[in-house]
């Protein structure tokens, strides 16, 4: 599996950094009690410090408001992976709980109000973030169908969109389900999250990852240095 980021990226924004993390050989059937409790925790949490009002002002929330409008992606419509669910659970929501690698994934972004996203190995052949250079078809993980605008930032293989607007809706053909053993994981950081940080997050989330799933990881941050890890 390689994943590339276009330097296109990394030019319009600068200090963008992406995490990465191969993940094989998971167990990812069954649930757990304690992934359970750490969701309903980070949950209770967004609940207590954030409302509509000034969930926008959030260091890691607003660069992404901004870099969504300097890309004419309606900010106020569209909302990074992390503002999405924070807004959902600030209407009063929980969290679905789809399976124990979502469970980690979700709990990780929140808990750092960091966008995470985890795609399933088996259907993707090698992954690009990139802008489209045309519209095409998607459909999202609740089937609902749209098409991408040519510039967007889209996560994309060699079959098609995997995700729509950088992060904003994840791609049903990459789902991870019970059934998953490999995953990539991918952590995009905006300043002010600096290389550091994210290497926290990643360490954190791997760590999670094989607590609850096992598995072997391997981790990679790309940069404007290294634009790609195989």
């Amino acid at each position: 599996m390689k994943v590339k980021v276009e330097k296109r990226i990394f030019k319009k924004f600068e200090g963008f950094h992406l995490g990465v993390l191969l993940v094989n050989n998971v167990e990812n059937k069954g649930s757990d009690k304690k992934i359970f409790s750490l969701l309903n925790d980070v949950e209770n949490f967004i609940q207590l410090n954030y409302a509509f009002e000034n969930i926008a002002k959030a260091n890691t929330i607003s660069s992404w408001r901004t870099a969504f409008e300097d890309l004419d992606q309606e900010p106020k419509k569209f909302h990074c992976s992390v503002e999405r669910m924070m807004r959902s659970i600030l209407k009063g929501r929980k969290i679905k709980h789809n399976n124990k690698l979502d469970d980690v994934i979700n709990y990780v972004a929140l808990k750092n109000v960091i966008p995470i996203a985890g795609y399933d190995l088996k259907n993707l052949h090698n992954l690009t973030l990139g802008f489209a250079k045309k519209s095409q078809s998607f459909k999202d993980v609740s089937n609902s169908k749209s098409r991408t605008k040519k510039n967007e930032v889209i996560l994309f293989d060699k079959n098609g969109v995997i995700s729509r607007k950088w992060n904003w809706k994840k791609s049903i053909n990459a789902k991870i389900t019970t059934t998953t053993s490999g995953a990539v994981i991918l952590v995009d950081a905006l300043p002010p999250v600096t290389r550091s940080s994210l290497q926290k997050v990643l360490n954190e989330l791997s760590d999670t990852i094989k607590m609850f799933c096992g598995g072997t990881i391997k981790q990679a941050i790309l940069s404007e240095k290294q634009t790609s890890l195989k």
